[in-house]
């Protein structure tokens, strides 16, 4: 079917206005049914954020004593090396149960709505860091359990 739109410019207007707002409506409903109902995110408690950044500095203090306990395990006697690997395995295994205790907490806050923040892009850090940082304490522990 063919509009004639020079005779009759009201009728060429209008049907330009209708396929636009069509179009126009189509779209917003299409983006609609994909987004999330917005919902307004609570601030994050004070004692909240002071956990998170506690966890996180505990997890930077273990990372640390790993180094430190990795660069004197090669200058130790044996028997001082099995305390250090003892110690070093000790270590792996906290930054990984420190790792998870994180994420579920910024996950669990999240789920309740909380405005997480910069909480939220060091929980995903950390967690993408996990699957590492488990095996080489799963290693650890499986190579002196022998």
């Amino acid at each position: 079917m063919k509009i004639n739109t020079k005779n009759n410019k009201c009728g060429g207007v209008f049907f330009r206005v209708l396929c636009i707002g069509i179009l126009l409506l189509s779209a917003a409903w299409v983006s609609a049914q994909d987004a999330e109902p917005a919902v307004e995110l609570q601030p994050l408690e004070a004692e909240q954020a002071e956990y998170f950044d506690s966890l996180r500095q505990r997890m930077e203090q273990t990372r640390a004593k790993i180094a430190d306990l990795e660069e004197g395990l090669a200058k130790v006697d044996e028997i001082s090396r099995g305390i250090y690997v003892a110690r070093l395995d000790k270590l792996w295994i906290q930054l990984v149960d420190d790792g998870l205790t994180m994420g579920e907490a910024v996950i669990a806050e999240y789920e309740n709505n909380v405005d997480i923040g910069e909480y939220r892009v060091a929980a995903i850090e950390i967690l993408e860091a996990q699957g590492g940082i488990a095996g080489i304490a799963w290693q650890r522990v499986r190579d002196h359990a022998a």
